[in-house]
């Protein structure tokens, strides 16, 4: 029994030898947890402080590029622009004294053609006028004979669209007379019948101031049931 009583107190010394150093090796660990933790959260910090920095950095970098970019692209535009107007000025002068010299060119020909065309027709005219004193008495037989034959068929011709005219004149009063008779046909038909509807109202009319009770205002004849 003592011996039990020994073994179980030197194990219960055991156990609280061994409770004692797992609880000084987890507060340990825990501490070193801790210490980690923080070494890596600050670390973490420090990390994502330099590379915002360096975006930062890039960032504006970029926008500096983005901005000379854009001022050379501005000015090359501008250099263009400049080069394309000197060359259209250059282009449109040149036209301008090209187009000049045409409309100048121009203008010279069209003096040279009147002049000679005058020169021909003066020419001609000299050259009709000698053979019109030449042949004036043929002509003015000839011209005779040909007002002669126009005026023969022009009396021709107003003959017959006179005789033409007169038979449309014609045809159009028998039409204009035709349905004057046809409308005043109709008419004397319609009033004809209005007339006997009319009568008939008047009889009927009539008729029923006669019978006064009796008959209604269409004559129609009422039959009066007998009250037993």
């Amino acid at each position: 029994a003592e011996m039990k009583r020994q073994a179980m107190a030197l194990r219960r010394g055991l156990m609280r030898m061994m409770h004692a150093k797992l609880a000084a090796a987890m507060g340990k660990w825990r501490q070193q947890a801790a210490d980690a933790k923080r070494e890596a959260h600050m670390c973490g910090g420090a990390i994502r402080r330099m590379l915002n920095r360096k975006l930062s950095m890039a960032w504006e970098q970029w926008q500096q590029v983005a901005a000379e970019m854009r001022d050379q692209a501005r000015l090359l535009r501008r250099g263009l622009m400049r080069m394309i107007h000197a060359k259209l000025a250059q282009g449109f002068a040149r036209w301008h004294e090209t187009a000049m010299q045409m409309a100048a060119e121009q203008a010279m020909l069209f003096k040279s053609l009147q002049y000679m065309m005058k020169r021909q027709l003066s020419s001609a005219f000299f050259t009709w006028r000698a053979n019109a004193s030449d042949d004036g008495h043929d002509k003015s037989t000839a011209l005779q004979a040909l007002l002669a034959w126009m005026n023969a068929k022009m009396a021709t011709a107003f003959r017959t669209w006179s005789a033409w005219y007169q038979d449309l004149i014609a045809e159009r009063n028998a039409v204009r007379r035709a349905l004057t008779k046809f409308m005043n046909q109709k008419l004397s038909a319609a009033v004809n019948s209005w007339v006997d509807f009319y009568k008939t109202c008047l009889l009927y009319t009539s008729d029923a101031a006669d019978e006064e009770d009796s008959v209604d205002l269409g004559g129609r004849r009422i039959i009066k049931k007998k009250k037993e």
